[in-house]
């Protein structure tokens, strides 16, 4: 982990996978293409986020 604007934020995402599946639209994706949930106060959500394709995070998370 390291500090960013005071607070603590992952590096990097702990899960290695050659690919993922879109949890919104079941898309295989690389792990350069997949977004996760990032949350600044609780690294458990972090960790156990579901991989999105760019669309899908966008329609769950919004910007």
């Amino acid at each position: 982990m390291r500090k960013n604007n005071g607070y603590m934020i992952p590096k990097v995402k702990r899960k290695t996978a050659d690919s993922y599946v879109c949890s919104g639209c079941g898309k295989t994706l690389s792990p350069r293409d997949a977004f996760f949930y990032v949350d600044s106060c609780n690294c458990a959500i972090t960790d156990n986020s579901k991989p999105f394709c760019r669309e899908c995070y966008r329609i769950k998370y919004g910007e």
